[in-house]
This record gives C-alpha cells, structure tokens and sequence, in this order.
C-alpha cells in the first residue's frame, strides 16, 4: 500500500490518496489543476472505454473522450395511445395596446389557470349543465359542423323593420349556400339558382329545409316592396343576412308536441339481427321484445326509460349501454340507490366487463375505469364539482329511477337530471309505475332529446296469490287461492279462507299461536317443494323473533350445511378473533347452517352480504327480511310470505300500497327455474279487509311525485357556480313540470267555461249585483277575522264540547258540537258533530248573500248527523254555548268511524244526548244563538280588530236599505250565477300566473333560506358566497350546523376520540336508544352544539321558517356519543356494544358515515387553514377505521 499527495487545485491544498500499485517513474505526472472539489465521481476504465468503442460504435465520442455519452432511445409505443393533459399555464402573457400618441404600453397578463381544488377559490370549475348563455366562444360547437370550415351564425334576430327582398336579387342566395355549404356553384340567374336548389334537395342535403316555404316567402317579400325601394334602402349585405335568415328559420327544428315515445310492447321485431348485425354485446340466451327495443334504441344514441317487471332482465339494458362506450372508448356511470347495492352490481358487472370502477363514501376502485359504478349522492357532487369525468361521459345508468318518490331522498334524482349534461343519454331503469310516460316526458323536456319509454307487458312468470289460515295442520289446506294467475280476484276462495277462521277456536296466547302457523307454514311449504321463500316483516323485532321458532329445524341436507360451514368460515376469518366471537356471529352461524337468514338494517353488514351470497346459490331456504330486501340485484324466490300487510309509515298503521307489495311480491318466481310464483299472506287473528286486499293485488301502483326541496347545500353550490341560478333550479323541478302541465290542462277547460259565460240579464240586478256581491265578499271577510280573533284568544274558547255555528247549506247556518281538538300547533281543526246531512257548498268561494230573515239556523226535518273536520274559516260563531261530552266513548266512536265502517249499529249515548240538545237549540233559536263579542265579551284591545266590529255592523244594515237587486224575483239564482262568472274569470287569471315563469311554488321558502344564509354571512347582500358559505359547500347534511360548530371552534379543546364523538350526532338518525350520561368536554361541548342549533333555529323562525326550534334542535341525536369515544379510544366491538341498546348493524352505519363527516370537516378545515382542527380529524378517522366496523365487503373481494 503506497501513500501518495495530490493536489487538489491550483490553490496549494494537497490531500492523502492510498493506492495499491507502485508509482514508477513512466507514469505520467500527476496534473497540476484539478476539480476544485477533489477527485471526480466515478470515471470509466480506459481498458473498458475502448473495448466499448470496439464492440459498439454509439460508444464513440463525437469529438473528443471528454464528450458526454448519447444513449439510445427506447422507443415506447403505448405512450402513442394516450394523451396527456396539458398542465396548467401560469406563464404571463403580453397584451399591446397603444394610446392616442401611439406610445405601446405592455400588461403583463397572467392565463387563467385550470386549479383541480375543490374550494374553488381562485377560479371556478366549468359547471356541467347547460344554460341558456351560448358556449360557442369556448367549443365553436354551436357554429361549426363537424368536417366544415365555417358554420353558420346564430345570432338572435333583431326586432328592426328592415325592407325584403326581391327575386331579382335571388343570385345571392346561392353566393350564401355556397358559402356555407362549400358547393362551387356559379350563376347570377333565378332559374339556374333554382335547378341548383333542386339538384341539392333531390341529393338529399338539404333535407332540413322546407323549399317551397322559402319560396313562399320569398314571392310575399317580392310583393311587399318594388325595386326601387329595395335598391335605395338595402345594402348587399343585408340582402344575404335576410336570405340566410330565411334559410334559418326554417331549419330549425320546432319544440315536438311530445317528449316522451312509448314503444309498442307488442312489436315482433323479426328484423332484429338485420338491423344490428353486429352487436357491441352478445348473451347466450334469446332477448325479450323490451330488450331488443331497448337496444335498437341505444345503438340509434337515444335515451330510454325502460320499466319493467322485477325479475325482467332490465340489467341486460344497462349492461348493452356499458357496451356500447367501451366501443365508442367513452365512460358510463352506473348509479344506484345505496352503498350496498353498488357493491353487489360492482360484483356482477366486473364478471362480464373488465373495466370497472367502483366510488362510494368509503370505497375507491379503479376510479378512472370506463364503467364506474357510484351512488347517486356521489354522482351529483361529481356534478357539483365540476368533475372532468363528465366530458368523457356518454351513458347515465339509473337504476331504480322511481326513488325519485323516496320523502327523504327522491330529491337527490331530481338533482342529477337536472344537473346532468344534456349531451349524455339516459338509461333510467324502473319498476312498473303508472306515470312512466309523465316522468319521461318531464326528463325530455329537460334534456331537449325525446326518451323512449319501454314497457313489459306482463311478468315473465306469473304469480298466484293465497291466504293461509292453518294453524296446525302442515298441508295445503289451509291455503286458499284468492287472486289466480290471469288477476282475477275469487271472492268465494276469499269468504272460504274468513270462515276458516271463524270456526278456529283456541286456547292459546298469541305468541304461541303464531308459532304454531310459522312451524306449520314452513312444514307445508318443505313437503310441497316451494322453497327458498323470502318472508317479509316490517318489525326487525318480529323477524328475530319469528326466527326463534325454528331453533330445532334443520332444511339443508349435510352437502348444503358442509358448503355453508366452508363458506362462512372462509369469509369470517378474514376478521380478528375477537370479532370473530361476537354473539351475533356465532348465532348466524348455527342459524344458517340449518337453511334460515336474516337480512335488515340491525345485522352486521358482512353478514347480511354473507346472506345475500347464500341465498343466490340457494343454500338458504327460509329468509327473514324487511322490505329493503325487496331492492336492488336480481334474488328471486320461489316462494313470497307477507307476515303481515299492515305497516306503520311513521305516522300511523296503514295498509300496503300496491307498488309495495308489487315489489315484494315481485321476488317470486324464478325465471326458467319456475312455472309460477306464488305470494302467501298469513292469516292471523282474521284475515285482511277484502277492499284493501283488492286494491293491493290488483290496484294501480302509486304514481310518482316530486320530492323536490331547497337545501342549503344546493344553494350555495348553485350560488357558487353562478351558471344556473337558484331559480331556475326550480323551474326544472318534476314538481314544477306537473304543476304546470295540470295548470295547462285546467286552463283549457277553463277557456271553454270562459267562452260559454252569461251576463245576468236582469234590470234589477244589473243595477248594483256586482257591488252587493263585493259588500258580501268584504263582510265575510270581516267576520272571518273577527271569528280568527276569538278562536286564537288565550282563554282557549274552542274545547270540546263547545257549540259552534259553521256555514252550512246555502246561506244558513248549521249548529255544532266540537269533540276533539285536531292540530293544537299548526293551523287548528276541529272533529265536530254537525246537526245535518252531508252536504256540498253551491260555490267554490263559499261567498252566499248574507241572510237576513229570521230563519238563519238551519232546522233538520228530522234528526240528522254528520261527522266533519272544520277549519278555524269555516265557523262563523263561537257561541257561549257547550256540552258535556264522555270523552272516552267520544273517542272509540270517532275510531270506528275513521276505520270506515258505512253502517253504524250502535250509537253511543253520549252521542244521542248530543244530537237532542242540538236539536233543541236550533228549534228555539232560529236567529242563531249568542256569541261572543271580542271587545265587550273578551275584552280584546286591538284597534284594528275594533274598526273590523264596527265595519261589520254598518255593513251588515245596508244590506236592507242600500240595494234594488235584492228584490229580484230571481235574485238567489242570478247571485249564484255572477259568483260563477266571478270565480271562472279570477281562475282563469290564477292559471295563467301559474303558467308563467314567475311563478315558483318554492319561491318564498328560498326567500326565507336566503334571508338566514344573509343574516349568518354566508352570502353577501349581492349573494356572493362568502367564506362560511363555502365551508358549507363540503356538507350535503346539517351544512349550516357543522359550519357554525366549525367556525366556533368547538373543537378547540377537544381530544380526537372526543372530536368523533361529538360529530356523531349529525349521523344518528333515530333518538330511540339509551341516552349515555357524559361529562367533561363531552358535556361542555353538547351543551354548545346545542346553543349553536338553537340559535339557527331562531335564525330560521324570525325568517318566516315554519320549522319550531325545538323540533329543529331535536334533529341532532347523542345517542352513540360514548359509543363513539369508546371505540375511538380503541375499545374492542363487543365491548362498545355493551354501552348502548342499538343494534350492531346501526352502530356499523353511523361509524362509517361518520368516518365521511370526519373527512369532510378535514378538508373544511384545511380550506380555512385550522390546522389543529384537520389533525384532529385526521387522528379521528385513523382511529375508528378498523376492525369489524370497516371490514371489506365480500363483494369486492
């Protein structure tokens, strides 16, 4: 080893270099410069550059060895198939203007730059829909045709009176179609111009114009002005604007009287393969008429409304629109109405297609696939957003379009179709509803293309419909076919089923009367082969406990149990052991190895995917469900059991509408496995009223409605993009399409009425009827406010038993006695006992002369009794008058009544005793009995309430002494008449505001919304979204509350599990649990979530909001606020379970959508730059995103 110096610069500095070959003296010196920085990096062996250079020439240096190195160029083909996006500009450009003494002076210009933010605020993201302002300065779509140069112009035409134009000077319309069209056509003559014209209409170019109406019009323009005057008032170019002008209009295409083409269901199609020989898709099996029309439609780029029957084969539409943009190289968003759904089509199409995409709250999958598969919530904020999927897109698929009804969602579909781009075509996949055609004509309306509507004429396999009644024989006895398979209802099968059983007699409670009808019902359905079956409930505690009566029964044979065994193991062990213990695991497990499942909201999500699996390969064989079963993917049955066909809606018990059972009961019959379908419905204590089982079998489903509603949330999204105003928003609303539609069919039987009206002809009456007319119209109108006074006093007159007069036929009044209190809050209404006969008022305006003979109490003939709720308008006095009433038989007589029962046979006593003091008052006071007097009686100081008495009693004497009509012989039928011309013209005037885009049902409550977002500074007075309201932007729920209790900095001292738990009560949806007893910042900070509500909810009220604060405040549940911190603080499932009395699958859902609520005040957090805040949030999310909460679904394994 040899130790040598080198100098490492020309500055003197020497270092120690160790070599290990010996320095002799022919080596040449060392040099005397070298890199400042010492030894250079790593050089090439000379001995290896050379053999290099031998071996391959592109080693040689072009100059010297110094020269640096070219390597070869990899070629890469695959990048020739893709085109980058160009980034964004933020170079500044140079604008030139010059000043009046020529001097250049230089702005430096930065280009707007593309920003893929979401808060949008430097610049905003191009909005998707279309709006009424042209777009031509950013696509030149409007102007310019594909494969031409030029295009043509569409400006507005100018209201100017400008002279026409002659045939002499029809030579330039040909300069003008060559122009446009590029033909080289030179002739200055009329006939040439017209054999050209001819040549191009038999080529079929022109095919849009209507040449002889052009020719037309052009003969009305040669007479309407002589030569002189055209050549002294238009110039050249005029002339060709007019022509072209001309041309235009006449190519435009007229609005089509119908927006919506329904398809003959009956058509054959024999043609099919000839018209599509070669198919984007193929299936192993022979399609259905609908499918076929479907897909001729599709391939034609038209848009389809296909509704059919559950079972059908809608998918095989959905999947040929997925087809068709994988050919076209385009994208296709399929939607569905909730996660799980989503996830179990995500499954199904990623076995046909194979680029599949899946985006849900939790889930991202291959985002940028060409099917992507998204929920309609995650759709419209796409839309929000401005996503640049939307530009690629060229196929909408909603499945389920008729939850547009859906009270709590349906709002989320209008969304989307309005928001929609109108170049993607729709596949709206629905149920069979009875306005399909009315649905599809508002969406082509909206879009400006016609939908195809398709329909099924009948289900592929038919269904039978049975009442079973037997409760211990186990055989087909106890069946009785009341609907047969052609819909014919058997009333002597329904009467047999009532009488069996009225002869049933026992002993038993009734929960073991219901096990005895359960165990039988599965025994018979066993022996006759009619199994799997899916049994509905609407209780999840009577589904688990109708699953308890088959503890001991066992319906897979050992091949089934052993593949249900290796089945559910294989999915459970993907779980931790701990969760794997959880009692409702081990319960399924036994549960399905003997054929049974359960399926609602309260099961594990895991689970109930596991039951869902099952059940498609039909190793379940009885399934316990609620109605949500009854939506989403293909899983039929063989059989359909109803448990009961009473629900409760939220509001009462009511029976089944027909689209809910046709939806559950459409699960029966398995196509090309069954010949029939058969629906049972159970027969418990008695058999289901006769009326309400026809109408649920063979009645029309319900129609759709609009579920349309303002949020904030899409106000200030709409505010933000500022291409689409709030207004018009409404405008497009369904809501708003039916409104007027029903207006415009009134107001023309309203126009007929109005060309069919008759003047009075009477001297009497035409001297002053129309001013006695408005005297009544103004004295009912005092007397109404008068009456409101008293009804609305504090002492609370109007109780039961209180005897009121109420307008009754004609102009009397008719005596009654209130019995029950109906709204107390709202606008009240009373349950009254009325001493007459059902009667209809003569007049839509209830205005009738104003009586002043003695006989103003209507007197029956004979005892008379009708029950009827009044309105606060319709009672004309409250008398002093009242009655003892028994409240309790007053109530099971109202009960009895309400159930519609036609023929009474007994009437309470009370209800006598009524009936007789009402017919005693009236005999004895047939001028009305006394009242009260809001001054003198109730002693109310109001000085505009006084001046309405005294106003009242001097119109009231004039009637007698001021007016000639009343001594018309015929006085009452010319009244009557006048108020029907009144009422025909102010309807007629009615309609027509409703017709107009002024009108907007929703109008005032944006008013009202707009007001809170102003007086909260989420928008300025020029409704500009100011920085609260662009917070609000990231919520689609509680957008006000989360951003007030965000900008509060509530969080401020807040741990992360305690940040969690906090915001858990914006995702628990119900308040009927056990409420956990907090503390510390627990407490602290409930308490000011709380005042933050109550202080919006005062916003609201004082502006006009009809929303109470305590019922807005109330909307905010604590129920899971330890549950939450618990399992944050890393608590294990079965532990946090023990803390509440919700069921395990509520507390999977609100942990997952609270984990989208955490991501959501992240991002508001760092958009307004509390750090803090998004740590916390952050620390949050990474602790409650674990175990069996977010465990994947099977789906998508």
């Amino acid at each position: 080893m040899t130790l040598v110096t080198l100098e490492t610069g020309g500055i003197g500095h020497l270092e120690l270099d160790v070599t290990d070959k010996v320095r002799n003296d022919k080596s040449p010196d060392f040099p005397r410069l070298t890199l400042p920085v010492g030894l250079p990096p790593i050089l090439d062996i000379i001995e290896q550059l050379v053999e290099n250079c031998i071996v391959d020439p592109s080693y040689l240096p072009l100059h010297t060895y110094i020269s640096p190195r070219l390597l070869p160029r990899q070629h890469n083909y695959d990048s020739l198939l893709t085109l980058e996006s160009n980034s964004s500009n933020t170079l500044p450009e140079f604008r030139i203007e010059r000043d009046a003494e020529n001097e250049s002076r230089f702005y430096e210009v930065l280009s707007r730059t593309v920003s893929a933010a979401k808060d949008q605020t430097e610049t905003e993201k191009e909005f998707p829909i279309s709006t009424n302002e042209a777009r031509a300065q950013d696509f030149h779509l409007t102007t310019v045709p594909p494969g031409f140069q030029n295009g043509m112009t569409f400006d507005e035409e100018k209201k100017e009176d400008k002279p026409a134009m002659t045939l002499d000077d029809l030579s330039d319309v040909i300069v003008d179609i060559t122009d446009l069209f590029h033909v080289d056509v030179q002739t200055s003559s009329a006939e040439t111009a017209c054999s050209f014209i001819a040549e191009i209409d038999d080529a079929d170019l022109f095919g849009a114009f209507d040449l002889t109406e052009i020719g037309e019009q052009l003969m009305s323009v040669n007479e309407s002005l002589t030569n002189e005057q055209m050549d002294s008032s238009i110039s050249q170019q005029s002339k060709k604007k007019q022509i072209q002008t001309c041309l235009l209009r006449n190519t435009s295409m007229s609005e089509p009287k119908h927006w919506a083409v329904q398809l003959d269901p009956n058509e054959t199609l024999d043609n099919f393969r000839e018209r599509i020989p070669n198919m984007a898709f193929e299936w192993p099996f022979e399609l259905d008429v609908f499918q076929k029309q479907a897909i001729l439609c599709l391939e034609e780029n038209k848009s389809v409304l296909v509704a059919a029957h559950t079972s059908a084969g809608k998918t095989v539409v959905a999947e040929y629109a997925i087809a068709l943009s994988l050919k076209h190289a385009t994208r296709t968003i399929y939607t569905s109405p909730v996660k799980a759904l989503s996830n179990q089509k995500y499954r199904e199409l990623t076995v046909t297609f194979d680029d599949v995409g899946l985006v849900t709250g939790d889930i991202q999958i291959n985002d940028t696939a060409s099917c992507l598969i998204v929920t309609t919530e995650i759709l419209r904020l796409m839309l929000y957003d401005g996503s640049e999927i939307l530009r690629e897109l060229e196929w909408v698929i909603i499945d389920e379009v008729h939850y547009i009804d859906d009270a709590a969602r349906g709002v989320v579909w209008e969304e989307v179709l309005i928001l929609l781009p109108d170049h993607v075509k729709l596949v709206l996949l629905s149920a069979t509803v009875p306005n399909t055609m009315e649905l599809a004509e508002w969406v082509g309306k909206l879009k400006k293309n016609p939908v195809y509507v398709i329909t099924t004429k009948e289900r592929p396999v038919p269904l039978t419909h049975y009442l079973y009644t037997g409760y211990t024989t186990p055989s087909c006895k106890g069946l009785f076919l009341f609907c047969n398979e052609q819909g014919q209802f058997l009333d002597h099968e329904y009467a047999r089923a009532v009488n069996s059983l009225k002869n049933y007699q026992s002993n038993l409670s009734s929960n073991e009367r219901d096990k005895n009808l359960w165990t039988a019902i599965v025994q018979m359905l066993y022996k006759e082969d009619k199994l799997p079956a899916v049994s509905f409930s609407f209780s999840k505690k009577k589904i688990n406990k109708n699953c308890k009566y088959f503890t001991n029964t066992v319906l897979t044979s050992s091949t089934e149990k052993a593949e249900i065994k290796v089945f559910f193991t294989k999915c459970i062990n993907k779980l931790n052991e701990e969760d794997q213990r959880l009692n409702q695991i081990q319960q399924f497990k036994n549960l399905l190895t003997r054929g049974f499942g359960v399926h609602h909201s309260g099961i594990l999500p895991i689970l109930r995917e596991l039951v869902e699996i099952l059940f498609q390969k039909g190793l379940i064989k009885v399934l316990f469900a609620t109605e949500t079963f009854a939506m989403g993917v293909n899983m039929p049955a063989k059989t359909v059991i109803f448990d009961d066909v009473i629900k409760h809606d939220g509001k009462s018990f009511r029976p089944l509408h027909t689209g809910e059972y046709v939806q559950m009961s459409g699960r029966a019959g398995r196509r090309g496995l069954d010949s029939v379908g058969s629906i049972i419905i159970l027969c418990k204590a008695d058999a289901p009223n006769k009326g309400d089982l026809h109408r649920m079998v063979l009645g029309k489903p319900t129609s759709l409605e609009s579920r349309f509603r303002l949020s904030y949330s899409m106000i200030l999204h709409l505010l933000k993009v500022e291409q689409l105003q709030v207004q018009d928003m409404m405008k497009r609303s369904f809501s708003t399409f039916n409104n007027k539609k029903e207006s415009a069919e009134m107001l023309e039987k309203i126009k007929v009425q109005l060309s069919t009206l008759k003047k009075v002809d009477c001297f009497l009456c035409s001297l002053d009827l129309s001013s006695y007319y408005d005297s009544c119209k103004e004295f009912y109108r005092l007397l109404g406010n008068i009456q409101s006074a008293i009804i609305n006093h504090p002492s609370n007159l109007v109780v039961p038993g209180r005897v009121i007069m109420v307008k009754g036929p004609g102009s009397q009044a008719v005596l009654g006695v209130v019995l029950k209190i109906l709204a107390e809050n709202a606008l009240p209404q009373f349950y009254t006992l009325l001493l007459c006969d059902p009667f209809k008022d003569e007049t839509e305006s209830g205005i009738h002369p104003v009586q002043m003979n003695d006989n103003y109490l209507y007197v029956p003939q004979e005892v008379q009794m009708t029950m009827l709720i009044v309105n606060a308008e319709q009672i004309i006095r409250v008398t002093q008058n009242i009655l003892q009433i028994n409240s309790s038989e007053v109530m099971t007589f109202i009960e009895i009544l309400k159930q519609g029962k036609r023929r009474i046979t007994h009437i309470p006593r009370c209800i006598e005793y009524l009936i007789k003091n009402l017919m005693f008052l009236s005999v004895a006071n047939p001028t009305g009995l006394i009242g009260y007097h809001p001054i003198l009686d109730l002693h109310i100081q109001n000085i505009e309430l006084e001046e309405n008495c005294k106003a009242l009693i001097l119109l009231y004497t004039s009637f007698s002494e001021k007016f000639d009509c009343i001594r018309c012989p015929e006085f009452i039928q010319h009244f009557y008449a006048h108020d029907s011309n009144i009422n025909i013209r102010e309807r007629h005037k009615e309609l027509q505001h409703l017709l107009s885009d002024e009108y907007l049902t929703l109008l005032p409550e944006y008013q009202q919304m707009n007001t809170v977002l102003k007086n909260l500074n989420y928008i300025n007075v020029q409704e500009r979204v100011e920085l609260k309201g662009r917070v609000a932007c990231y919520f689609s729920k509680h957008e006000v509350l989360l951003t007030e209790v965000i900008m509060e900095n509530v969080f401020q001292y807040t741990s992360p599990a305690e940040t969690a738990a906090l915001l858990s009560c914006f995702v628990l949806e119900t308040n009927k649990c056990k409420q956990p007893k907090l503390s510390g910042n627990l407490l602290e900070g409930k308490k000011k979530i709380l005042s933050i509500a109550s202080y919006v909810g005062n916003q609201q009220r004082e502006a006009g909001m009809f929303i109470p604060v305590d019922v807005f405040v109330n909307t905010l549940h604590f129920g899971m606020t330890q549950v939450v911190h618990s399992w944050a603080l890393g608590k294990s499932f079965s532990e946090v379970t023990q803390l509440t009395d919700l069921e395990e699958g509520i507390i999977v859902k609100c942990i997952q959508a609270l984990h989208e609520v955490l991501q959501r005040v992240q991002e508001a957090a760092d958009f307004i730059g509390n750090t803090i805040l998004s740590e916390k949030c952050k620390v949050a999310q990474t602790s409650i995103r674990r175990d069996i909460i977010f465990a994947a679904s099977l789906y998508i394994q």
